[in-house]
């Protein structure tokens, strides 16, 4: 009580000397929290101090949930909380002072004590082998941390030994780190990546992460996947998570010799798992496609006989269970139709398919949208002894149909609402179709050039030719995110033929991944081209009856 009557006294005493008016204690002396004033983490000692109203240098009580810590004879003092002996997580400290009738408390801080050193996860796996060149670099973190320097200077990395530019990101969260690599043509593959760490990085307190001064993995040229057969020519589509999925055909006993069934197939990254058989797909030996719906689901077109519609058009779709026909099957003249190589595009979810079929004067090509409720004909795009077609959907979803015919002549035909406009090549040129950014028609002409459609007209895409031999067939042609073409063709050679792939840089030819082939001959066939969203090129493609499956790290 004595203590309490002389803060009294000396309360009262300096009222007198100050000659306060009566306002001044008309609202009580309060104390705060000033170091520190937010939420703070720490692993060891940490700071402490307050401050009271009116300045007042009295004695001041720090407690920490409540119990008592630290007496200190002026406010003026810090107290130092060392933590390195009490439990882990928050704590709730306050601070005191006693007056002559009441004891004012401050408001409440969090200390979080925090002992445990961060972790993180590397991605790619330090040491790890086969890596996609586009695959992310990141590392994520266990918590928030703190880099010791700048963020670009924190992380470089080296590809083969040689430092390459790169954009280092940090998440708003500051829990992860992404690295994106600057120009992913200024290296030779396979080689080896590291990532070198610069500077500590440390939790919010103070923990360092252990992590290692560098980390490196693998990227080699290609990427083989498992091989498997089919019949026929493969299918190939690939899913927004860069998974591929495979249409191909099997050998089924007829007494025809063989019916060719046809099968889809999912990669669980050792091998194929086959889906479920298709109805109504027993002998697709005309042609078939794949691709795939919103959900990445397969919906595949192909050709089976039936007495009532002749060989017609049927498209079937996957629903992640079973097989169900998306519409019933179509053809260019009921029983009488004799439909092959059906091709299936997706808009808004609808089905678009373009096949060759008989008419007076030869074979043509005809195309129907599904809409829902029936087949709404596109007709005849107006060509005869069409040998050859590729299909793509331009603007508002219209198709776009490249073709060739048996006289040696080609083009496209565009579909604008109401009828086929068509522009036509003077000589043979590739029949693949693409579309740039805004959804015009690329194609590539008898010069090797690729060309887009302008005005009714073809002008040059690129600035030069793909840089193929004169003798180079079968070109097949798709883009990049970014729009850019990438081209692929078969190089006819003694003994066995090659493949050649080239993909467009904005300035030249990028032909990195050179000319290539599996264990056998590559057929003279159409490879199978898909750039996936990443910017990946994955090919299929035959050899005798065996389906060599890759994705090009170039």
């Amino acid at each position: 009580m004595s203590r309490i009557h002389l803060l009294f006294v000396v309360s009262a005493s300096l009222a007198v000397a100050a000659c306060p008016t009566r306002d001044k204690y008309d609202r009580p002396p309060t104390v705060r929290i000033t170091t520190p004033t937010a939420t703070t983490y720490t692993h060891g000692p940490v700071e402490i101090r307050a401050a009271i109203d009116h300045d007042l240098d009295l004695p001041v009580v720090f407690r920490v949930d409540g119990v008592q810590a630290k007496a200190l004879p002026s406010a003026k003092e810090a107290f130092t909380w060392d933590t390195r002996s009490v439990l882990e997580g928050p704590h709730m400290v306050t601070a005191e002072v006693e007056f002559s009738n009441e004891t004012a408390m401050s408001n409440a801080v969090t200390i979080i004590v925090d002992r445990q050193a961060p972790t993180a996860v590397l991605t790619p796996l330090p040491g790890a082998t086969e890596v996609r060149l586009r695959s992310p670099i990141t590392i994520a973190f266990s918590e928030p941390v703190f880099l010791a320097s700048a963020l670009n200077s924190t992380f470089s990395v080296s590809v083969a030994g040689t430092t390459v530019p790169i954009t280092t990101n940090m998440s708003p969260d500051q829990t992860g780190v992404v690295i994106t690599i600057n120009d992913l043509t200024a290296f030779s593959l396979p080689a080896m990546f590291t990532v070198r760490l610069a500077s500590s990085i440390t939790d919010r307190a103070g923990n360092e992460l252990a992590l290692p001064g560098t980390w490196s993995w693998t990227v080699p040229d290609w990427i083989r996947l498992p091989s498997t057969t089919t019949q026929t020519q493969p299918a190939l589509a690939v899913t927004a998570a860069s998974q591929p999925i495979l249409g191909f055909t099997e050998c089924v006993p007829s007494s025809n010799g063989c019916g060719d069934r046809l099968r889809v197939a999912t990669l669980d990254g050792q091998s194929w798992n086959v889906l479920d058989i298709i109805p109504d797909a027993g002998d697709t030996a005309p042609g078939y496609s794949l691709v795939l719906d919103a959900e990445d689901h397969p919906v595949v077109a192909f050709t089976e006989f039936a007495a009532s519609t002749g060989t017609a058009v049927h498209v079937a779709a996957w629903d992640g269970t079973t097989w169900s026909a998306l519409a019933p099957p179509i053809g260019a003249s009921g029983s009488s139709s004799a439909a092959r190589a059906p091709l299936v595009r997706l808009a808004a979810g609808n089905p678009i398919v373009a096949w060759r079929d008989s008419k007076v004067g030869g074979t043509g090509v005809f195309a129907a949208l599904w809409n829902g409720a029936a087949w709404n004909p596109f007709g005849d795009i107006g060509y005869s002894n069409i040998d050859q077609h590729d299909l793509m959907l331009g603007v508002d979803g219209k198709p776009l149909i490249a073709w060739s015919n048996t006289g040696g002549g080609g083009g496209a035909s565009f579909w604008d609402g109401g009828q086929w406009q068509s522009s036509s090549f003077t000589r043979a040129a590739p029949v693949s179709i693409a579309v740039n950014a805004s959804l015009n028609a690329l194609m590539i002409d008898p010069t090797f050039t690729v060309v887009s459609s302008t005005g009714g007209g073809w002008q040059p895409a690129v600035s030069t030719p793909v840089p193929a031999d004169g003798a180079a067939q079968q070109f097949v042609l798709a883009t990049t995110p970014q729009s850019d073409p990438v081209v692929a063709w078969i190089n006819p050679e003694t003994p066995s033929n090659r493949i050649g792939l080239a993909r467009w840089t904005g300035t030249m030819w990028d032909t990195r991944a050179g000319l290539f082939r599996g264990t056998g001959n590559p057929l003279a066939e159409q490879p199978r081209l898909i750039v996936d969203r990443t910017g990946s090129v994955w090919m299929a493609w035959r050899e005798g009856f065996q389906v060599n499956v890759w994705m090009s790290n170039y």
